[in-house]
């Protein structure tokens, strides 16, 4: 794949499906640089692959400029932006300009947006290949969950980016409809979900509210704990076991 990083990011951010990828023409995606944001169409279920019936439209969520501020020494805040990941894969991929003040439509039209080496769709097994790829060079699973998948497929961007959005506190239903979900999936998509930031929530009236003493609960640590109590506890029941075993008949 083109760019199979910044691919990864951005099928993430927007939570396409695996199919999804490569099935995204260049005149579904207008960016607007002057006002930073950029529109999609696509599918608005996995059943619904030709007729492409959802917009949705991000903003820019990082507040720099495109064409003065994307850089390699700052990309850990660019491209975790909706927009600024998608203009920069359409300036390097498609020759959109940075400094265009009105809304343009990716030239190309029905050919593919993302693209491939050496031409043609991306296709699920080709971002599968490439996540395996990457995380055998950089290790890119979790250390904090041992019942996570070994293998990556065409659909782990669409997961990494559900967990994504709800640890920064996106609500649920509104992932549901970016993901656009019918039924309630979701809560499988977020069983791996970080939880160490309980202590911080966000309430109807959108203020940030914090416990009195200021401190986050630390979900890891807490575990780790119990952990630590619930082996004291097999090593006491087995000790007992041990002795009742050792113990004269009738005593």
């Amino acid at each position: 794949m083109v760019h199979g990083h910044l691919l990864a990011v951005i099928a993430a951010l927007n939570l396409f499906r695996g199919g999804e990828v490569g099935a995204v023409n260049c005149e579904d995606v207008i960016l607007h640089m002057q006002q930073q944001w950029v529109s999609w169409m696509v599918c608005s279920s996995k059943t619904d692959t030709a007729s492409k019936g959802f917009r949705f439209r991000w903003l820019c969520t990082c507040q720099l400029k495109p064409h003065e501020e994307m850089r390699r020494d700052n990309a850990t805040t660019w491209m975790l932006c909706a927009f600024h990941a998608t203009a920069a894969y359409a300036a390097m991929n498609h020759g959109v300009s940075l400094r265009s003040s009105d809304p343009q439509k990716v030239p190309g039209g029905t050919m593919p947006f993302f693209k491939m080496k050496k031409g043609g769709r991306v296709t699920p097994a080709a971002i599968a290949k490439f996540l395996n790829d990457y995380h055998e060079v950089w290790n890119i699973n979790s250390n904090e969950f041992d019942d996570l998948p070994s293998r990556y497929g065409g659909h782990s961007p669409r997961r990494a980016g559900v967990q994504h959005h709800y640890r920064l506190q996106m609500a649920p239903s509104l992932i549901q409809r970016l993901a656009r979900w019918k039924d309630r999936i979701i809560t499988s998509y977020l069983g791996y979900a970080d939880l160490a930031h309980l202590g911080l929530h966000i309430t109807n009236s959108n203020k940030t509210n914090m416990a009195a003493d200021g401190a986050l609960l630390e979900v890891s640590m807490i575990m780790k704990e119990m952990r630590k109590m619930f082996t004291e506890h097999r090593q006491m029941v087995a000790a007992e076991k041990r002795q009742r075993l050792l113990a004269p008949r009738g005593a």
